[in-house]
């Protein structure tokens, strides 16, 4: 009959460890990394070492792959890692060079985004400026309305639906204007609402 070996906790401790950043308890070989025989010569300064290093670490290996930057590697930083041997010659220099070619393309976009946006730029400034013109009509109306006597008289009444109208031209006329946008045309920035509106009144459009 085969009897049950267990380890003393004094086994235990020697061959496990605990993480400092995940705070666990793991086997030693978790904290473990060797080096390859470049990162080694690196390392130790020792350009004839023929035998790889081992790192030991307080973090598990988890932990550590974690802690790995998510960033692309710039073109100093590759030629750093290439120095160290954390990337391989033929592999550095190939990312180098699609790098470079990446670089022209990346501030094309960049430049076209730019002009781009300054191109049709007016036309946030003209929604702008007609949403203020319409809020005030807005505000006119409203505050005259609330304020409006039960007993109002006939030029009271008169007035009201003058700022009724105004406020509904003002709507009318900003949906028009932005409808043409949309289609193409180009108009100034700085259009009057009240102008228009006078306009319409006199017949003109």
């Amino acid at each position: 009959m085969h009897s049950l070996l267990r380890s003393s906790p004094l086994e235990e401790n020697f061959s496990s460890k605990l993480c400092t950043s995940c705070n666990e308890t793991k086997p030693k070989k978790e904290f473990h990394r060797i080096l390859t025989l470049a990162q080694s010569k690196a390392l130790l300064k020792k350009p004839n070492l023929t035998t790889r290093h081992t790192l030991y670490s307080t973090l598990c290996r988890s932990c550590r792959n974690q802690r790995k930057r998510r960033t692309p590697l710039s073109i100093k930083e590759i030629r750093t890692k290439i120095t160290t041997g954390d990337i391989h010659k033929d592999i550095g220099e190939n990312l180098i060079k699609q790098k470079r070619e990446a670089i022209p393309k990346a501030r094309a976009r960049v430049m076209k985004e730019y002009w781009q946006k300054k191109k049709l730029g007016w036309q946030s400034e003209l929604k702008a400026n007609l949403q203020a013109q319409v809020t005030r009509y807005a505000t006119r109306y409203y505050s005259y309305k609330n304020h409006l006597p039960e007993d109002a008289t006939p030029n009271q009444n008169a007035l009201l639906l003058q700022h009724s109208y105004n406020y509904k031209e003002a709507q009318r006329i900003r949906k028009d204007l932005m409808n043409r946008v949309q289609a193409g045309e180009v108009m100034a920035v700085d259009v009057q609402i009240n102008e228009l509106i006078k306009r319409r009144k006199a017949g003109v459009v």
